[in-house]
């Protein structure tokens, strides 16, 4: 049995943005809208906390863009390709798989929780971690960009890099605003809801737009791996 990379890809982006649009609405229903009165049932579907089925899932997905990047590189390496090429997609493959124990394990909370205690965050309107850490994301992002658009061969697959890359960066815009109490409290005067409500749909929302984000560059990096090797697939064998 042969894998077509390029159908795969399809079908992952069809599947994984189904379960994200589920993910989306069993939170409204049962977390917000409190459909399971049981909290720790609640719990496990909020979106806004770390350690629910919606945070476990994005952290899977930024994984599982770590081992397609992972492929990548070894395959860039067989097919004897510069060693600039070779070590960008090596450095890509490391920082997916950072982002995903990031995403898992609370990382950069627990170090904004820590800098929040330093005097170069006072004043600032958000949250903390965006100072420590937020300039290593933007410089990540950066060199995706840069890196990637020179390998990607077709405009189909740039255009899934650059939207990938700004739902992303909109979500993070989103968290950003999110962490200062005068626009929440202006959105909820705008729309005569809690300040609560906003937060929830706000979080909701972002944390949306980053799981869809890492779903087109996943859906773009297999088509990617279908191409350097001309059709080249993972092929099962019977013995």
């Amino acid at each position: 049995m042969k894998i077509d990379l390029n159908r795969l890809s399809v079908r992952a982006f069809i599947v994984l943005v189904t379960c994200q649009v589920l993910l989306v609405v069993l939170d409204a229903a049962i977390s917000y809208g409190r459909l399971v009165s049981n909290r720790a049932i609640g719990r496990l579907f909020n979106i806004t906390r770390e350690d629910s089925i919606p945070n476990w899932f994005a952290s899977m997905q930024f994984l599982l863009i770590a081992l397609v990047l992972w492929v990548i590189f070894l395959r860039v390496r067989e097919l004897d390709g510069a060693k600039w090429q070779v070590r960008g997609w090596a450095f890509l493959t490391g920082a997916f798989l950072f982002l995903s124990i990031d995403d898992g394990s609370k990382l950069h909370e627990r170090v904004g929780t820590w800098f929040k205690a330093s005097d170069l965050v006072d004043g600032y309107l958000s949250y903390s971690w965006h100072i420590i850490l937020g300039p290593v994301f933007v410089a990540v992002g950066l060199f995706l960009l840069l890196f990637v658009w020179r390998q990607f061969r077709s405009h189909r697959l740039k255009m899934l890099l650059l939207a990938g890359i700004a739902c992303l960066g909109f979500a993070q815009v989103m968290d950003f605003l999110e962490g200062i109490d005068d626009v929440v409290e202006y959105l909820g005067q705008l729309l005569s809801v809690s300040k609560h409500t906003v937060q929830h749909f706000a979080k909701s929302a972002e944390e949306f737009l980053e799981m869809l984000g890492q779903t087109l560059l996943l859906a773009a990096f297999l088509r990617h791996l279908g191409e350097i090797g001309e059709g080249w697939g993972i092929e099962f064998r019977r013995p």
